[in-house]
């Protein structure tokens, strides 16, 4: 039974060695590169957007500028940008429409959820 128990621990560590990659994440500050906001696309791979509202990609031949039209507002009122999709402070949803326009879709639907912030704490002591 003990040999048993030590190959399935055995087993256990293996796929997780195997199974698990080595991943890295490095706070960009905006502050020194200018890079706001980065995303990866399924259609054009890297995607970078930073201070000055230019929208860059990697290309065979290094980045390249100004691959996208300009974004129809200011750096300073995107909430959320992802590519070819951004929300803007505001609640308004702009997505890219190929060859060089910015759709407006208005504003989410479902409306703003709101959150109230909480601890650990609090949250077991509701239930009690």
């Amino acid at each position: 039974m003990r040999r048993l128990i030590a190959v399935a621990v055995a087993c256990f560590i293996l796929g997780l060695s195997l199974g698990s990659g080595t991943t890295r994440a490095d706070l960009v500050d905006p502050a020194v590169s200018g890079v706001v906001a980065l995303t990866l696309s399924s259609s054009h791979g890297v995607v970078a957007l930073d201070e000055d509202g230019v929208i860059w990609r990697i290309t065979d031949s290094g980045w390249t500028p100004n691959w996208m039209s300009p974004l129809p507002v200011p750096v300073s009122e995107v909430k959320l940008w992802q590519g070819e999709f951004f929300v803007t402070h505001d609640g308004t949803s702009w997505y890219y429409e190929s060859p060089g326009n910015w759709e407006s879709v208005g504003t989410w639907p479902g409306g703003t959820s709101a959150v109230r912030p909480t601890t650990w704490g609090a949250l077991k002591a509701g239930y009690r």
